[in-house]
């Protein structure tokens, strides 16, 4: 049964096609992974062994790329997140895509507590080769770089605070993270040697 203006597919017809739909090496993820290996970057797919199997994986940096389709991952703002609109299926995908975000930001919760630093890649922002290129370098040269979990929709009630992804060089975060006896704390798990802390 087709549901005139509100879907042009059946229930059926709709769920074969999304069943055709990549979970991986999919057109943004290649976008992404042919942009990394250009600017010289070389990586590992999918590991098995970290949480949500990032899209990329840089090891000796301890960084993670994951790149998100808009609508399965539930990108705020963007147009191409948009449910489908038959009625008896509305509940359905509601259901199964914030169940997306929900494990997303688990998977990327777990990566931060092992010291890993994460970046989300929307579909929609690998269009933009050159504007992509600058984030990429930005990321993995960065001297600290804040997760990026902030870059996922939040399923939480709209009290929290707002936060970006922020990057920070070595002397911007001292004064930030000095203590009262003149050491630096490891807020980012990374551990600088000052010579403050040689002081008594």
């Amino acid at each position: 049964m087709r549901h005139g203006s509100f879907d042009t597919l059946t229930a059926s017809e709709r769920g074969d096609r999304m069943a055709r739909i990549r979970s991986k090496d999919t057109k943004p993820e290649m976008r992404v992974r042919r942009l990394a290996h250009g600017m010289g970057y070389r990586y590992r797919l999918h590991a098995r062994d970290l949480p949500g199997q990032p899209d990329l994986v840089f090891r000796p940096r301890r960084k993670a790329i994951f790149v998100h389709g808009c609508f399965w991952h539930r990108h705020e703002g963007c147009p191409r997140n948009r449910s489908p609109k038959s009625p008896e299926r509305r509940e359905y995908w509601r259901t199964k895509l914030n169940g997306n975000v929900q494990r997303d930001r688990r998977n990327i919760d777990a990566l931060e507590s092992m010291g890993w630093a994460t970046l989300v890649v929307w579909e929609c922002e690998t269009t933009d080769a050159d504007r992509l290129s600058e984030r990429l370098r930005s990321f993995l040269d960065g001297d600290v770089e804040w997760n990026h979990s902030c870059d996922l929709p939040d399923p939480r009630p709209p009290n929290s605070v707002s936060c970006e992804s922020v990057t920070m060089n070595e002397n911007e975060l001292r004064p930030l993270a000095r203590t009262m006896s003149g050491k630096v704390t490891d807020v980012t798990r990374r551990r600088y040697a000052t010579s403050d802390e040689k002081k008594p």
